[in-house]
């Protein structure tokens, strides 16, 4: 290769021990603007030409993903997804709590105080948040069942030849359809639960609007409506039917 005069390469110093060859080159094609040829292709950009023979920390391989290229694992980062796989965030089904506390059975057949038992399902960050909304159902039956109104309803059943089963023995935020406002299951081998659904409130307030009542006459009447689910017919030990359970209703506010 011709790479200017030797009186140029003497000028820089061409054995210096320091100066890599392919620099001082580069240096003086750059100074004195001679062309560099070589005997494979003929490069149009010197600078070009020394780069591709150097290990640049910006080379690439061929295909960008595989091999040495000093960039490419961090091209990667950049063009990869990094993201950590996660599971998706599970969805609230809701949260329950016994009535009644229960003894903390311990090794040896002792306990070491009282619990609620209780059973949630929605995600981790959330059990927080349900347990507090846990805790309405079991005030708005706490507050039913205080009042003159519940006494009187409880008379009025038995008139009619109903037989109360009992209060409810747990209360639930949830774990029923998204359009209920309350529900109370069939009876199970741990009793009857209250539960208000997710959405409770919210259809609550949209039917306080279009029945132009107050809240609290609409909880009341709620929990009126679910309290005779847990009537049976003497004798027979039926269910009312929600129609039945109406008509009943109907037949209490007015008398």
């Amino acid at each position: 290769m011709v790479l200017g005069t030797a009186n140029d390469l003497n000028g820089i110093g061409r054995d210096s021990p320091i100066i890599n060859l392919a620099e001082r080159a580069l240096d003086i094609s750059l100074r004195t603007g001679d062309t560099v040829h070589y005997t494979e292709a003929w490069k149009t950009s010197t600078m070009d030409y020394f780069l591709s023979k150097r290990n640049n920390p910006w080379d690439r391989t061929l295909d960008g993903v595989t091999g040495d290229g000093a960039i490419d694992k961090w091209m990667r980062v950049g063009e990869e997804s990094q993201a950590i796989e996660y599971s998706p965030r599970q969805p609230l089904a809701g949260y329950i709590e016994a009535r009644n506390e229960t003894k903390m059975e311990l090794g040896g057949g002792s306990w070491s105080g009282l619990k609620h038992e209780e059973d949630y399902e929605g995600p981790i960050n959330g059990i927080g948040k349900a347990i507090s909304l846990g805790e309405n159902p079991r005030q708005m039956a706490a507050n039913f069942e205080n009042s003159p109104v519940y006494n009187a309803f409880i008379e009025f059943a038995n008139k009619n030849d109903l037989e109360f089963t009992g209060k409810p023995t747990s209360f639930s935020y949830g774990f029923t359809p998204d359009d209920a406002i309350a529900a109370v299951p069939k009876d199970t081998e741990e009793g009857v639960s209250l539960h208000l659904g997710l959405r409770y409130r919210q259809l609550l307030a949209k039917e306080v609007g279009s029945l132009g009542v107050r809240a609290s006459e609409d909880r009341l009447h709620t929990m009126i409506h679910e309290y005779t689910h847990l009537f049976r017919e003497k004798g027979t030990g039926r269910a009312l039917s929600e129609g039945e359970v109406e008509e009943f209703l109907t037949e209490f506010f007015l008398s």
